[in-house]
């Protein structure tokens, strides 16, 4: 069975909401977490640590693209499709399943300009 993946932006209420997933491992003296949807990867000394800084990787892309009016393009780059719903955009992706992937939900405020993004 396939896992569902998505990113619901509510314009509205200015949030974000992800279900994701990412795949943590060590090499040599560093955990790394990897969200292969997003095609992003972070690291640190510790697996929390790596998770955490993998989390706010991803905050900041997803911040980044909204802000930019990027999103819609970045998402179609990796294959997420996308459904409207008023006020929201809600975009989603099927992946396979593997044994190695854990499941990340990721929520963020999207600011109201650049210089919010930066307290983020």
């Amino acid at each position: 069975m396939k896992h569902t993946s998505y990113i619901l932006v509510d314009y509205k209420n200015h949030t974000v909401e992800m279900r994701l997933s990412m795949r943590v491992f060590k090499e040599d003296n560093y955990f790394f977490a990897e969200c292969p949807e997003l095609q992003l990867l972070d690291q640190g000394r510790f697996p929390r640590e790596a998770a955490d800084s993998l989390i706010d990787m991803i905050q900041a892309s997803i911040m980044e693209a909204i802000l930019t009016n990027n999103l819609d393009k970045m998402l179609n780059h990796l294959n997420f499709k996308k459904n409207s719903i008023p006020n929201r955009k809600y975009f989603s992706r099927n992946i396979d399943p593997d044994d190695e992937l854990l499941p990340l939900n990721v929520d963020a405020a999207i600011p109201y300009s650049r210089e919010q993004m930066a307290t983020i």
